[in-house]
């Protein structure tokens, strides 16, 4: 937080205030009635918490704001998309984005809990009506046919077969130094979605492609069963599967980090 200094950390129980100067912590803001905390960005002055459902993470989740010098909740929760995983201001501070992953409930059966997939979205948050608009990641938006498929029937690593489709999911978000575009970061599916922040409207996602260790220059170590520190060509290809992103602007151009 620049008006007061202190480090705001997102600790999935509640967000810890550390001294920025002595690493002491200072307060702790508990979230547990609301749910679990993934995510905490801050703007002149005020604190923005992306907080998933804590009984059912595929239920919406919500978006707590703080005073971050009375570190006091200011406003009531506002309700975004399921599992909201990352969060962010636009550069004027008028707008938060929220990146809400819809990811399943792990073992829903042994839990009786939902087993739907829910869709992935992008949530915008006016900051000052406390208004908000939560745009899907579908099949509408150009370039969703380009990510990567997931298989409609057969297991995926913990989860069972009846999550079909498996749909993009929103991991992370960053913004260009204007304000006008968010860059989605869609991890598990390879692909970034591009978000027109004027018209609030996707414009258009690009899948990341392959990568192919079999070309000059990008050898690899592929097995750890040899007994060897070895780089080699191999005959695999591999995702990108970006996480976190940032952007910066370079004569007038804006370039995306992953």
């Amino acid at each position: 937080d620049e008006r007061t200094d202190p480090l705001w950390l997102a600790g999935v129980v509640g967000v810890d205030v550390l001294s920025r100067r002595t690493g002491q912590p200072l307060a702790h803001i508990s979230v547990t009635n609301y749910g679990a905390v993934n995510s905490v960005a801050i703007h002149e002055g005020l604190a923005a918490l992306a907080v998933e459902n804590g009984s059912d993470r595929t239920l919406p989740g919500v978006v707590l704001f703080y005073d971050t010098r009375t570190r006091r909740q200011s406003g009531a929760p506002v309700s975004v998309g399921a599992l909201p995983d990352m969060l962010t201001f636009t550069p004027n501070g008028k707008q938060v984005l929220v990146a809400n992953e819809g990811t399943p409930n792990q073992r829903p059966a042994a839990a009786g809990l939902s087993a739907d997939d829910p869709i992935g979205s992008v949530s915008l948050i006016d900051v000052r009506s406390r208004s908000v608009q939560t745009l899907p990641i579908d099949p509408s938006i150009p370039g969703y046919d380009t990510l990567r498929q997931f298989p409609t029937t057969g297991t995926l690593p913990t989860q069972p077969a009846s999550f079909s489709p498996y749909g993009p999911e929103p991991e992370y978000i960053a913004i260009d130094k204007s304000g006008r575009f968010a860059y989605v970061g869609l991890q598990e599916a390879n692909g970034i979605a591009v978000l027109d922040l004027r018209s609030r409207r996707f414009e258009k996602i690009y899948s990341l492609g392959l990568k192919d260790f079999s070309l000059p220059g990008n050898e690899i170590d592929p097995s750890d069963q040899d007994g060897r520190i070895e780089l080699r060509s191999a005959a695999v290809k591999g995702l990108y599967q970006p996480d976190t992103l940032a952007t910066y602007e370079h004569r007038g151009r804006t370039y995306l980090v992953m």
